[in-house]
């Protein structure tokens, strides 16, 4: 007789059932600098769940075939690889495409087959600042989104007029800017006219992006 989760019950007079995974990791889990990705899974038995998170480095078209599905262990690169949470310590672009998933099943319920979890796969979003928003209050484009700015620890975002008189400033930048300025005097509210504005972008260490943008509020 097997006591396979040695907690000392006979396999054969301890309750277990088939394991089943309840909660998903989620299918893109973004690449941010300096920061590690968490993967979170749900999974339910009567008796002891026992995980093995795994990599397959070989790109998506071939992760659907499960061909190159390999095991990972706590090391430099992460931690939890036998638990339901896997943390993936500060990983880079080298690794954008690499997909991971939990195999799990009951040491305790021999009957139970191993079932495995949706893969998450890593992605990168390079920054992307947009020529142009429209804050009318449509519940679309109101504010100004830069796509990647998440991959930067730290910023500042400076917006000036034609006239080179500051009319923005934030340090941390959290895409919420909807076209109104900290100056008064724009026909008795903080709502900056349509036109051409002209913005700093200071990103960690890095030099200082400028550009021009177009706000239209019609």
């Amino acid at each position: 007789p097997a006591d396979g989760d040695n907690n000392g019950i006979l396999d054969f007079l301890e309750e277990g059932s088939q394991v089943e995974i309840t909660l998903d990791p989620p299918p893109n889990a973004s690449i941010l600098r300096g920061r590690n990705i968490i993967l979170d899974v749900r999974a339910t038995s009567l008796g002891a769940i026992n995980y093995q998170w795994q990599v397959n480095k070989s790109g998506a078209a071939n992760a659907a075939r499960g061909a190159q599905w390999e095991n990972i262990e706590n090391g430099n690169l992460y931690l939890g690889t036998k638990s339901n949470q896997l943390i993936i310590r500060e990983p880079n672009q080298d690794m954008i495409g690499w997909r991971y998933r939990v195999i799990a099943f009951s040491p305790c319920f021999v009957c139970g087959d191993i079932v495995s979890s949706e893969s998450a796969e890593l992605v990168f979003i390079p920054l992307s600042l947009p020529k142009g928003f429209s804050p009318n209050g449509d519940g679309y484009n109101d504010t100004w989104v830069i796509k990647g700015l998440e991959n930067y620890i730290t910023n500042k975002l400076t917006i000036y007029n034609r006239w080179e008189i500051k009319v923005y400033e934030k340090t941390n930048y959290q895409n919420n800017w909807d076209g109104s300025s900290y100056l008064s005097g724009y026909g008795g509210t903080n709502k900056l006219p349509s036109g051409i504005y002209f913005y700093i972008l200071e990103l960690d260490r890095e030099k200082p992006i400028t550009g021009y943008i177009y706000l239209k509020n019609e």
